[in-house]
């Protein structure tokens, strides 16, 4: 079972064929891997790497250049999350409720109609 991932773009193309080209050069591995980071291509790029392992057992570098990839995958998922601004706090508004309850409560007892005066 393969998983549906999307092809690379004309760039990624053009890039991997680089890296196809000299399998041995670091900074072709790089340029390929940063575009693919850069522009959402890292399954395809995986997939790439995947596939000259299969091609060439032998090879140490595509192993490596998978866990990577992973790595760089899985970045967004590893980022600490802003905390919530909290706009609304309901201590604030439970504190103003009673407030506002206390102050009709005294304005009802002492401030209010007290009857008619001839």
């Amino acid at each position: 079972m393969t998983a549906n991932v999307p092809p690379l773009d004309g760039e990624g193309e053009r890039l991997w064929s680089e890296v196809a080209a000299v399998f041995g050069d670091p900074a072709r591995h790089d340029r390929f891997v940063a575009h693919c980071a850069k522009e959402g291509f890292l399954p395809a790029a995986a997939r790439r790497y995947r596939d000259w392992s299969t091609a060439h057992p032998e090879d140490a570098v595509a192993p490596k250049m998978i866990q990577r990839i992973t790595f760089l995958a899985l970045q967004p998922m590893a980022q600490p999350r802003a905390p919530v601004s909290r706009r609304f706090r309901p201590g604030l508004l439970l504190a103003v409720i009673a407030v506002a309850a206390v102050a009709g409560a005294l304005f009802g007892m002492f401030g209010g109609h007290r009857g008619v005066t001839p």
